[in-house]
């Protein structure tokens, strides 16, 4: 808050906010933040684990403190009246849990709740067959049987619809990240065979094209 490049409300509304901060609020944020260290460390993709980590501090911090609920709980204050009935979800609601990906674009947007298991299904899922609660993909030794379990509970729990998640040998489309690694080859191999850079390598055969502006492959896991 001494930040000299903050202006005075600025300044003024982070203390405010870190007065707020009781012992409890910080040590869950530090447990979070250590778990999303972790995470980055042994991340395919570091950068998208960190945006997931960051996106649930910004999820915790809207949760209530655990240690007030179990307060509230012992002294009955959580009892006092009995729950209200839960009302029928409405019509868009239960339309939106029944609308189903149909692409394996979709299907990896789909999974952007949970970070982990959407990024393993970015680089390594390939899709033989996504066809409503089906879903086929073509067995690998980078997905353990464990990734197809949680993708069908995943899934149920997203769509309300119970789903057959099985593997086949061979076969099935690129991988999502197999695709972006062809789309940047090829964005490479047009460079070098535009005429400007045909030519340079030839008045310099010991030049090599180091970098250029194509974007490099990432994850989408958010």
């Amino acid at each position: 808050t001494h930040d000299p490049a903050l202006s005075v409300e600025e300044r003024e509304a982070y203390s405010e906010w870190a007065g707020k901060l009781g012992f409890a609020t910080l040590h869950r944020l530090w447990q979070l933040l250590l778990k999303g260290h972790g995470e980055v460390q042994t991340a395919a993709m570091p950068i998208e684990a960190a945006e997931m980590a960051l996106l649930r501090v910004v999820h915790a911090s809207q949760l209530p403190d655990p240690g007030e609920l179990a307060r509230k709980l012992a002294s009955g204050e959580l009892n006092a009246a009995p729950a209200p009935a839960a009302p029928a979800p409405a019509a868009e609601t239960q339309a939106a849990m029944l609308e189903l990906p149909t692409t394996v674009d979709a299907m990896h947007a789909f999974l952007a709740p949970k970070a982990l298991l959407a990024l393993r299904f970015h680089d390594h899922a390939r899709v033989v067959k996504l066809d409503g609660t089906e879903l086929v993909i073509a067995e690998t030794d980078k997905l353990k049987p464990e990734f197809y379990t949680e993708l069908a509970a995943t899934l149920k729990e997203l769509t309300g619809e119970r789903w057959t998640v099985s593997t086949v040998p061979q076969g099935g489309e690129p991988s999502l990240r197999e695709r972006q690694l062809a789309e940047a080859d090829a964005a490479r191999n047009a460079i070098l065979e535009s005429p400007l850079v045909k030519a340079a390598l030839q008045a310099f055969p010991e030049a090599e094209l180091i970098d250029y502006s194509a974007p490099e492959p990432r994850s989408l896991a958010s």
